[in-house]
This record gives C-alpha cells, sequence and structure tokens, in this order.
C-alpha cells in the first residue's frame, strides 16, 4: 500500500491501480484455493443470496457498459437497493 501512496504523489496512477489490484487478485485467488481445498465446503442459503446479489448487480453494470459505454451515477447509487436488501435479510435470518 505504501507503494501505491508513494506513485500517486508522483503522478503515477497506473502503477498504483495495477499494484492494488494485483493485490486483490493475489488475495482473492490463492488463500482461497488453500481454503477450499482444507474444509469442506458447503454454500448455505446466506452465501446464496449474496451471491445472487452479486450477478445482478454484475449483469446491470455489465449491461451499462454495453450499451451506454460508461456508468451512470444512477446505476451505481441503485446498488444500495441491493445492499439494503441483503442487510434485511440477514437482519431477519
Amino acid at each position: 500500500m505504501s507503494n501505491s501512496f508513494l506513485w500517486l504523489y508522483q503522478k503515477k496512477d497506473t502503477l498504483a491501480v495495477g499494484n492494488v489490484t494485483g493485490a486483490m487478485v493475489f488475495q482473492g485467488t490463492f488463500p482461497v484455493t488453500i481454503g477450499l481445498i482444507g474444509t469442506s465446503w458447503t454454500l448455505g442459503p446466506s452465501a446464496l443470496v449474496t451471491m445472487g446479489l452479486a450477478m445482478i448487480a454484475g449483469f446491470f453494470c455489465f449491461a451499462q457498459l454495453l450499451r451506454g459505454g460508461h456508468w451512470r451515477p444512477w446505476l451505481l447509487a441503485s446498488g444500495a437497493i441491493l445492499y439494503i436488501g441483503f442487510t434485511i435479510y440477514a437482519w431477519s435470518s
């Protein structure tokens, strides 16, 4: 993270974003793989709802990119509806 701050200070935005993206890809693949290999993996109802909401949000964002070439603020703000819906679901169960 310190490299990203230094690169942003030096106006090297591409390096900073690439550093953060690379770290996220690593943390989202390697440790998860080890965890999945070492444990029994079953999806509960809460995980399935989370997955479904993420897929819906991703579909709408991708469709907006294909249709308009960029994301509109109302589309990103409407993602809050999915967050609120999941919060209500998680709180009620």
